[in-house]
């Protein structure tokens, strides 16, 4: 689990350090070793990438928190329930492709690793997207001041981080919401086939359909889109900016946009 938290660490430029920026664990400046850059823990504080490392040695009384805040990274399991984590990233992912098993690419004892990695670089990435659409839609007259104002809007560092993840959430899910819509709409035989196993978000034809009956439906009449961010925007340009902010339209209690699958 350790490694897995390390390697999934963004690593912060050096231009986004300010001048005196050192490392909390052994306060040497960065870069006074080549190997040891600065990278970003879960709670925004910023650490040597050597030093974390070391102080979640499991070789040694590891501590898995932030060295300044204290805020627990990861919850500590036992091997055997490690092996059932593995499995059960299996049973929702799917099996490696077969090719890849052949040519000894990725072991065999390796496949479960190769997944829950996989999957927590693609979990990192989306925090990564939300955190950065939330900063850029935040008011500002610049980037910092976006930030400023971003971080001040919560009254916790736990709210911040929940919306976070409800808007990464929103952007992994938003291609199965649309399918799912496009299935409950095309249910009279009206929209272009799906044609063989439903492995991808949809094309360009079937988004197309999906929009003009959106619009049939009423989905982008004024009283669903009372802000001013939507004023003056074209019906297609609605629909590009609910799907930019990982919105969905929903068809109960006579429809409305939202985030997630209700």
């Amino acid at each position: 689990m350790a490694q897995r938290f390390l390697n999934q660490l963004p690593k912060i430029p050096e231009n986004d350090l300010s001048k005196d920026s050192c490392c909390m664990i052994c306060h040497r400046d960065y870069g006074t070793d080549p190997v040891d850059i600065a990278v970003r823990l879960p709670c925004n504080h910023h650490v040597g990438s050597e030093c974390i490392s070391i102080w979640l040695s499991p070789d040694r009384d590891s501590k898995n928190s932030c060295p300044m805040c204290r805020r627990v990274f990861f919850d500590v399991v036992d091997e055997e329930a490690e092996e059932e984590y593995y499995r059960e990233i299996v049973r929702r992912v799917g099996q490696p492709p077969q090719e890849r098993q052949a040519t000894g690419n990725i072991p065999r004892p390796a496949w479960y690793s190769y997944f829950a990695e996989a999957a927590a670089e693609q979990y990192q990435e989306s925090l990564t997207r939300s955190r950065a659409f939330l900063v850029k839609t935040s008011p500002g007259r610049d980037e910092a001041q976006r930030e400023e104002r971003f971080r001040l809007s919560y009254s916790d560092p736990e709210e911040m981080e929940s919306h976070i993840a409800n808007q990464a959430t929103a952007f992994r899910t938003l291609a199965v919401r649309e399918m799912l819509l496009y299935l409950e709409f095309g249910r009279d035989g009206a929209f272009p086939p799906l044609v063989g196993p439903i492995r991808g978000p949809l094309n360009a034809e079937q988004l197309e359909a999906l929009f003009r009956e959106l619009q049939r439906r009423g989905a982008f009449e004024p009283d669903l889109h009372p802000f001013d961010q939507y004023e003056g925007l074209t019906d297609h340009q609605m629909w590009l900016r609910h799907r930019e902010e990982g919105e969905s339209y929903c068809s109960f209690e006579g429809g409305y946009w939202s985030l997630f699958l209700s």
